[in-house]
């Protein structure tokens, strides 16, 4: 049975006053928070098993379950908070371990949204013998995310955010969605550490990946924010 870990414990400092309050992922959207839209993708799609990786405000996501969960009648909700920030990587670690095992783990970050095909993106995986799989998207925003090259079937290299924003059309970027083993997880070191610098870029592991030519979105500036909250029909 595949369980989906939620990266929800970041501060969201580039939103300045707008998450002094609210976690970047509960902030409302089309009156809805914004983290409801990715429960609701996923759902709809079978997965029934989340879990939340907590931080910042963590209370306020047992608050949003309560207020929620009725919508998802078969779903299963987990908070696993953090004591001390982990960062990417040690957050998926610490939220994997910390309950009953999974063979596989679709983990998201509770900011970003595009539609992709979960049976698909499962399928690509299983099929690849790689240690873990990676949503892409073409996106020439090489500035804020810089992109990723892929060989054949696997990823070749992960390269460095640009200091200028390339407009190849051909650019691929991470989604922020990935697909990974729980042998693989449990090989992640301890404690704190970036999943993008210890585990992407270290050349120890294969990835395979999925592209995903729906429009994304990351809300982590108030410039996308506000553009997401304008034109929610457009992704949803």
């Amino acid at each position: 049975m595949i369980k989906s870990i939620f990266l929800v414990g970041g501060y969201g400092s580039r939103l300045g006053s707008v998450t002094t309050n609210t976690p970047k992922p509960l902030l409302e959207c089309g009156g809805y928070p914004f983290i409801k839209y990715l429960i609701d993708f996923q759902y709809n799609q079978g997965i029934h098993d989340f879990i939340f990786a907590t931080f910042y405000k963590h209370n306020k996501f047992s608050e949003f379950i309560d207020q929620f969960s009725n919508d998802w009648p078969s779903a299963n909700f987990d908070i696993i908070n953090e004591e001390t920030k982990l960062g990417t990587g040690g957050a998926i670690k610490n939220a994997a371990l910390s309950i009953a095992s999974s063979d596989m783990y679709l983990v998201s970050n509770g900011d970003s949204y595009i539609k992709y095909s979960i049976t698909d993106f499962i399928k690509s995986f299983e099929n690849s013998y790689s240690d873990g799989s990676i949503l892409l998207t073409k996106n020439n925003q090489t500035l804020r995310y810089g992109n990723v090259e892929v060989d054949n079937n696997l990823i070749k290299q992960f390269k460095e955010k640009n200091s200028i924003n390339d407009c190849n059309d051909n650019n691929f970027i991470n989604a922020g969605i990935y697909l990974f083993s729980k042998d693989l997880i449990s090989d992640f070191p301890d404690g704190e550490f970036s999943l993008e610098e210890k585990i992407f870029s270290s050349g120890n592991y294969k990835f395979s990946y999925l592209i995903s030519n729906e429009n994304f979105i990351d809300i982590g500036i108030n410039e996308d924010l506000n553009y997401f909250q304008k034109h929610i029909n457009d992704y949803i």
